[in-house]
């Protein structure tokens, strides 16, 4: 399995449900971690563009997302455990 970092901005007249429709899909990966405010740690075995296709269906027109794999070389600082945790697995 690979890992991406995703991350979204949602723009306009957001409320909390829009978020939370976000992050309820980021955390259907069976292993996910926050890892910024708008950022987490999946690892999946589909594809970058296969998961924005899906963050597209959630999200509206205006937001951003991007959906970036992770290979073998990062470096953090005070990132939390739960997200270095899928990042090193």
């Amino acid at each position: 399995m690979s890992k991406f970092l995703i991350s979204y901005d949602l723009k306009g007249e957001e409320d909390k449900e829009d978020y939370n429709d976000v992050i309820k899909y980021i955390e259907s990966f069976p292993r996910h971690a926050k890892a910024l405010y708008s950022q987490w740690v999946v690892e999946s075995d589909q594809t970058a563009s296969e998961i924005r296709a899906e963050l597209q269906n959630i999200v509206d027109s205006t937001d951003v997302v991007f959906v970036v794999k992770v290979d073998s070389s990062w470096a953090s600082f005070n990132l939390p455990k739960d997200a270095v945790s899928v990042l090193k697995s």
